[in-house]
């Protein structure tokens, strides 16, 4: 019968001087077998070694469900668009224009014809027409990039 293999030697050196404590713990509850008690710890070993591979395959898949759970409460608030305005202004109409090519859905309340309507752009501070309100935020008259950059936080 031939050598082992020099790597074959080294490892079986190394499990002797590392498996010496652990032995020395095993053989009395293994009734003194070394080899007994060398299975007993292998097998206890891949068995917590396994059990670690389960939960380290778990916990991602967990988390990955946390997160998706999560996702919903993480939505941004929905996009509430009012536009105070008036019949005849121009920039009035420039910003329907945008807001349906733009497809942002919006609140349109006529301060000329609406008592209520003009008491709410008072208190917001209106000065002429229109009164873009994003999310609570005015903005007097229409500023196209500035009300687009509010939208997109939205969105």
């Amino acid at each position: 019968m031939a050598d082992p293999n020099p790597l074959v030697l080294q490892r079986r050196a190394l499990w002797r001087r590392a498996s010496e404590p652990i032995l020395s713990i095993a053989l009395p509850l293994c009734g003194r077998n070394p080899a007994i008690a060398k299975r007993r710890w292998t097998m206890l070993g891949r068995m917590i070694f396994a059990l670690a591979l389960a939960f380290a395959a778990t916990a991602p898949l967990s988390a990955l469900a946390a997160g998706e759970a999560n996702a919903g409460a993480e939505t941004r608030p929905a996009l509430e668009v009012i536009m105070y305005s008036t019949a005849t202004c121009t920039y009035c109409q420039k910003a329907r224009q945008w807001f349906s090519s733009h497809q942002v859905a919006w609140d349109e309340r006529d301060i000329e014809t609406s008592a209520t309507a003009q008491k709410q752009w008072k208190e917001l501070g209106g000065v002429g027409t229109p009164l873009v309100v994003v999310n609570g935020k005015p903005f007097q008259g229409f500023m196209e990039s500035a009300i687009e950059a509010e939208i997109a936080k939205y969105r």
